[in-house]
């Protein structure tokens, strides 16, 4: 759940070697986009704010 709302998503973790850090990821297939990714700590770096269907 992030503030545009609740979606299935796959969480994708990955190790950076060029900035020697992990964040994870979550992908939605619904919007097509990832929805929330999180560095090592777990600290919040993007969060997809609204998504709209046209």
């Amino acid at each position: 759940t992030v503030t545009a709302g609740t979606f299935s998503c796959w969480k994708i973790t990955y190790y950076d070697s060029a900035l020697d850090t992990t964040q994870t990821m979550w992908w939605s297939d619904e919007v097509k986009t990832m929805v929330k990714s999180t560095d090592a700590d777990g600290k919040t770096i993007s969060e997809l704010q609204s998504y709209s269907v046209n």
